[in-house]
């Protein structure tokens, strides 16, 4: 029997943006009314990118030198034990938007060799890449409670969207409302019995 893949966009995760305003008085990234805008870009130090070909280590030599002196040692050690190729900063945002592709792939290939395939969404994201909303059931899941819904239209809800934000940039609370689930369960903690069948079951539906 060949079963269908499954998309788990979790909820149980706190959402953030990558950019993050710091309110300094002093600083030496300060821009206008003591605000500092410091984007994913300005953050990143040392990144691991694996693809069907490999694995790739990176570094940000402008970034590491803004690190303090004992974590600028670390990151010097990480480096050293890696040994990656530099990388601007202007370069990351490019570098992710690559990476998500290569994830696709990777995504393919398990799926090609696998019966059952779960993907699990992070940060409360409504799906890690676009690859990975063809899946034929979505099992968001809350503290105490797992909602079931059909990957197709949980797919729809997210095109409707698309002409905004990528699935990667929108979080489920903005998804979640657009769509009826085909099943609720209901479990206490440490106990997660009979989730697994209910999913088996909306699979065989599909």
């Amino acid at each position: 029997m060949e079963f269908p893949s499954i998309l788990s966009a979790t909820l149980i995760f706190i959402s953030h943006s990558l950019e993050t305003r710091i309110k300094t008085k002093a600083s030496p990234f300060r821009a206008g009314e003591g605000q500092t805008a410091i984007t994913y870009q300005h953050q990143v130090a040392v990144l691991r990118v694996t693809g069907l070909d490999g694995t790739k280590h990176y570094y940000v030599p402008e970034n590491i030198r803004r690190l303090t002196k004992p974590l600028r040692k670390e990151a010097e050690k990480l480096t050293s034990a890696v040994n990656p190729e530099p990388l601007n900063a202007r370069s990351v945002d490019k570098l992710l938007l690559e990476s998500r592709k290569m994830a696709d792939e990777c995504l393919n290939y398990i799926k090609r060799n696998h019966e059952l395939t779960f993907v699990e969404s992070y940060n409360n994201f409504a799906a890690p890449t676009a690859g990975s909303l063809d899946s034929d059931v979505v099992v968001a899941v809350a503290p105490s409670k797992a909602a079931i819904f059909k990957g197709e239209d949980y797919k729809k809800a997210i095109t409707v969207l698309s002409s905004m934000k990528e699935p990667w940039k929108t979080v489920t609370e903005d998804i979640l409302p657009l769509l009826r689930p085909e099943e609720v369960v209901e479990f206490g903690p440490g106990s997660v019995e009979g989730i697994f069948d209910v999913i088996l079951k909306a699979l065989g539906e599909v």
